[in-house]
């Protein structure tokens, strides 16, 4: 997730919850350190740097959407 406002830390939060790794990143150092705080029992990763984020394990597998429309 890019951007960690309101909406985009629940959403990780609300994933994270669901049993999903999620990374997110913010280029605001304050929010990333918000969402670590609240994620500290998930699988969550926060990033500041979009180096670090995009080297992040759980960003490294993308698919592309032509990959779950068969799934539909």
């Amino acid at each position: 997730m890019v951007g960690l406002g309101v909406m985009g830390r629940n959403l990780l939060l609300n994933m994270a919850e669901h049993g999903f790794s999620v990374a997110g990143y913010d280029k605001d150092a304050a929010k990333v350190e918000t969402l670590r705080q609240e994620s500290k029992e998930r699988d969550v990763r926060g990033a500041a740097d979009i180096k670090e984020f995009i080297g992040c394990p759980r960003i490294s597998r993308f698919r592309p959407l032509e990959c779950y429309e068969s799934q539909v």
